[in-house]
């Protein structure tokens, strides 16, 4: 026979569960929506455009020079990321929600201003790679895209060990400038 539940008890735990609640759908998320400065990439690597033009700005130029990456690399990975239809299964905005915590800060507005709007993605099947960059270096995102299931024996992505080695370096030198 089950134990009559006191008042007093029931309420506290009313109380607890709506904390959890607020911490983690709203308190979480808010904290990394509250970090509003542009990223870098909205600074520097945000207008591709202007990597094939020659056009850099002077953040873009230092940090590209800082990495060790040319802006001709960047500009066609850009390219064999959008050719190779990345953007099906990869966002690059990180959202103001549970899910997204720790995938870095939330992606707003000034982020995004240069970016093609194709790039940011509509769904998200593998992870969020506008911050990749400073989560995997440039030999791990190098494994993912030859052989993602390598890495992780559960990914449903396919191996691009189709592309040509200058492909794949390109298109690194790219997803490596997600920071």
């Amino acid at each position: 026979m089950p134990k009559d539940i006191s008042p007093l008890r029931m309420i506290v735990a009313i109380i607890v569960l709506f904390g959890v609640v607020v911490i983690t759908q709203v308190l979480f998320p808010a904290i990394e929506a509250g970090q509003t400065d542009p990223s870098l990439r909205a600074v520097t690597f945000g207008d591709y455009h202007s990597f094939r033009d020659g056009n850099l700005s002077t953040q873009a130029a230092t940090a590209l020079a800082e990495s060790g990456i040319s802006a001709d690399e960047v500009y066609d990975g850009w390219v064999v990321y959008r050719n190779e239809g990345c953007v099906q299964c990869h966002t690059q905005q990180v959202r103001a929600i549970v899910t997204d915590v720790g995938l870095g800060a939330v992606v707003g507005a000034a982020d995004i201003s240069l970016t093609d709007f194709d790039l940011t993605g509509h769904e998200r099947l593998g992870p969020d790679l506008s911050s990749v960059g400073s989560r995997l270096d440039q030999r791990k995102l190098a494994e993912v895209v030859t052989d993602a299931s390598a890495r992780h024996r559960w990914t449903t992505m396919p191996s691009y060990d189709y592309l040509s080695d200058q492909e794949i370096d390109d298109l690194v030198a790219y997803l490596s400038t997600l920071r």
